[in-house]
């Protein structure tokens, strides 16, 4: 929907500025917004939610216009939603006392990037340009060769052609981390499940979340009839990304026609683990604390498959970060700030690896492959003696069926 779409929802501010330094002690919680703590520039009011709303409200009302200090506001947002879980318009729906979310800022602030683009298609950022220019000639936003999508597939692996289940690989594991995308095709065949593989298109996430809707549909249509022609009936991807992409925005942008079952990998593998098909052997003696990516956590509720998978690992020492679950920090590489404002992802990231440090945790794993890229980077930047994994990796190494 459009940012007018969106007015009632604007004016439900309340700015109290609780998006900015909530205070739930008993969980942990004293700061919520890494934007805010973490920009070079300093914590300035605008850079919380109730300041990219106030400048919403103002673009609606025609009270100021569209300029580069402005873009750069808006666009510095993760779009992580931590500000979403402790807004006071939106404690009614988690006390459930109520199912109407009366002020969704994540969805306002990608109508809002959208609505920027519509009108000042110039003052998008350069290299979020270069995003979509990426996409179009190259189906994905790295500009990589499109045939080179499927170069991680191991040697012994020989997709299916058909199949009810397929296996979509995104783009930043192919191109970035095809550790992760060897990792989960190890696993699900050591459980008996060989997944095909289809001629995948960019999900179109990175689009959503910069304001550049356009081409989007052009994408889903594509992965839609790719998915039909091979028969699929259940979709499975290791990017949290995709996975938010594929169960949430395009039911609303192909309607009824995709009604394919969408699963994270940690989902399937928790499943296939409980009934027994798969079986955790070679422990590692090692504490371990997971990072919820904010696109598989917040936005789409998936928190205990993954904690259940490490914790199914032998001798591992499972321990929480605070704060965790909704309220978990994100790790700042999410809704274009990795490649629009990269200083701004490392700090946030670097936040992220001191959290893991202070529980004492010798291996951080999450289930993301951008979470995976920013945080190996904030750890290489602080030489942490911190490990990272993918859940999928840490499991691939000890599991038979």
């Amino acid at each position: 929907m459009m940012l007018e779409n969106y007015a009632k929802q604007i004016y439900r501010c309340a700015r109290c500025g609780w998006c900015r330094t909530p205070v739930f002690a008993d969980r942990g919680i004293h700061k919520i917004c890494p934007v805010y703590e973490h920009n070079p520039k300093g914590p300035w009011d605008f850079l919380t939610a109730r300041g990219r709303l106030a400048m919403a409200q103002g673009l609606l009302e025609g009270e100021i216009d569209i300029t580069e200090d402005l873009v750069e506001v808006v666009y510095s947002c993760t779009l992580c939603g931590a500000c979403h879980e402790v807004c006071i318009i939106h404690l009614p729906v988690v006390m459930g006392v109520s199912n109407v979310d009366e002020l969704n800022q994540v969805e306002i602030f990608e109508a809002l990037r959208a609505e920027i683009f519509k009108r000042k298609p110039n003052l998008l950022l350069e290299k979020h340009r270069q995003v979509s220019v990426n996409i179009a000639m190259h189906k994905n936003p790295y500009g990589e060769p499109h045939e080179n999508r499927f170069a991680w597939l191991l040697s012994s692996y020989k997709p299916t052609k058909k199949g009810d289940v397929v296996y979509f690989a995104g783009c930043t594991s192919p191109y970035r981390h095809p550790e992760i995308c060897e990792s989960t095709i190890r696993v699900l065949t050591r459980a008996g499940i060989s997944p095909a593989v289809i001629d995948e298109w960019c999900c179109g996430s990175i689009l959503l979340r910069t304001g550049q809707w356009d081409y989007v549909e052009t994408l889903a249509k594509h992965n839609l009839e790719e998915l039909k022609r091979v028969g699929a009936r259940r979709v499975i991807t290791s990017c949290a990304g995709c996975y938010r992409t594929l169960k949430l925005d395009y039911p609303e942008i192909l309607g009824e026609k995709w009604d394919f079952e969408v699963l994270h990998s940690t989902e399937l593998i928790w499943e296939l683990i409980e009934k027994g098909w798969l079986k955790v052997i070679g422990g590692v003696n090692c504490r371990v604390t997971y990072h919820d990516p904010c696109h598989l956590g917040r936005h789409a509720g998936v928190y205990d498959p993954p904690r259940e998978i490490i914790k199914s690992v032998p001798e591992v020492e499972f321990v929480e970060m605070t704060p965790t679950r909704q309220y978990a920090i994100c790790c700042g590489g999410g809704g274009g700030v990795k490649s629009g404002f990269s200083e701004l992802a490392l700090r946030i990231g670097i936040a992220t690896v001191k959290r893991a440090e202070s529980v004492d945790a010798e291996v951080l794993v999450s289930a993301c492959p951008f979470c995976k890229r920013n945080l190996v980077d904030a750890i290489n930047a602080v030489n942490s003696r911190i490990k990272f994994y993918d859940v999928i990796e840490l499991l691939a190494k000890m599991v038979y069926k």
